[in-house]
């Protein structure tokens, strides 16, 4: 019997101590959690293909960059790989030029709808808000990584630090901890430096 105070206060210094790393905790890791599904893109250009990353707003429409999928020859032929399966995807909308970096593609009808569409934010992050992005690029599996939102560079697009993305990472979703896309990723830092740009989609 003489046990159970010191097992009595271990319990209270251990649930002491959850609520403190809880509150204490990385904003970075509380925007966890939340990842969409993301998609493998592939567009063939003349000479080669790239891949980019993509996420579903509806059942079959993906956002993506729009650099992705549009070139200084105009649009490029894109496909949603799935399943080991290559279905080809038509460009719904896309952002003017300097208006930011984002597309719209839409699968064929009587298609296989796409699970777990995720909605576009309404407004956008606050500064300093912990966000998280998805891609697929470094190694070719879905990869979470998450920074600190600093500030729109335009009206169109932001400004991430703590954050670097892979080739193969473009189009895919910046959200917050509610799981709400924000932006798509359009660009990263090659000199060393953690900070990546995002194009703002417009909400839906």
């Amino acid at each position: 019997m003489r046990d159970i105070p010191h097992f009595f206060w271990a319990c209270i210094l251990a649930f002491v101590w959850m609520w403190v790393w809880s509150v204490t905790e990385p904003a970075n890791a509380r925007a966890r959690g939340s990842a969409p599904i993301v998609y493998k893109i592939v567009v063939r250009r003349p000479g080669a293909w790239a891949r980019c990353t993509a996420t579903a707003i509806t059942p079959r429409r993906l956002l993506t960059a729009k650099h992705c999928v549009w070139t200084a020859q105009g649009l490029q032929e894109a496909f949603l790989v799935s399943d080991e399966r290559m279905r080809p995807l038509q460009l719904e909308a896309f952002a003017d030029d300097g208006a930011g970096d984002w597309a719209v593609l839409e699968l064929a009808q009587g298609t296989t709808p796409l699970p777990d569409p995720r909605q576009i934010a309404l407004s956008g992050p606050a500064q300093g808000e912990a966000l998280c992005f998805t891609g697929l690029g470094c190694d070719g599996t879905a990869q979470e990584r998450c920074g600190t939102y600093s500030a729109p560079l335009t009206a169109h697009i932001m400004f991430l630090t703590d954050l670097l993305l892979c080739p193969g990472d473009s189009g895919g979703p910046l959200y917050t901890s509610r799981g709400e896309i924000v932006g798509v990723a359009s660009a990263t830092s090659k000199d060393g430096k953690a900070f990546s740009l995002f194009s703002r989609p417009p909400a839906q």
